[in-house]
């Protein structure tokens, strides 16, 4: 009997053994278990705030391309504007060889040099507000 009670407690001691090992284990997984909910829940809010910022920068992005193109439009219809002028002097030249005065000539030129001039300073002006906006826009994008 006492040989049987032996075995009963190596089987007892190796059990209990065994269970402390797997209650080891098993607070171990919960604990890792616990670190990959919170690292997940992490994710997750910097997907939240990812999502947030990403859609801020696209509408700041589509106004700053609304504003690009309405300038670009500005400018091309500015250059147009001096062609046509450019045009308007020589049509202007050819009309003064059938007896245009000198004097008339020379204001008439004077003046077309005036406006080309105005127009040039409207086109450079633009030209660095959509710059200025542009870098203004860049750096409240980056802010963002």
């Amino acid at each position: 009997m006492r040989a049987n009670a032996s075995i009963t407690m190596e089987e007892v001691d190796s059990t209990n053994h065994e269970v402390s090992k797997l209650r080891r284990k098993n607070d171990s997984l919960n604990r890792k278990c616990t670190r990959m909910r919170e690292y997940v829940k992490n994710l997750t809010s910097k997907c939240k705030e990812w999502e947030d910022t990403y859609i801020e920068k696209e509408n700041v992005t589509q106004v700053f391309q609304r504003k690009y193109e309405t300038a670009m439009f500005k400018i091309t219809e500015l250059t147009s504007q001096v062609n046509s002028s450019d045009s308007l002097v020589s049509t202007s030249s050819q009309n003064n060889s059938r007896g245009v005065s000198l004097e008339e000539k020379e204001n008439m030129v004077s003046q077309l040099k005036n406006d080309i001039g105005k127009r040039d300073r409207k086109i450079n002006s633009l030209k660095r507000r959509l710059l200025e906006r542009s870098v203004t826009d860049e750096n409240l994008v980056g802010t963002l």
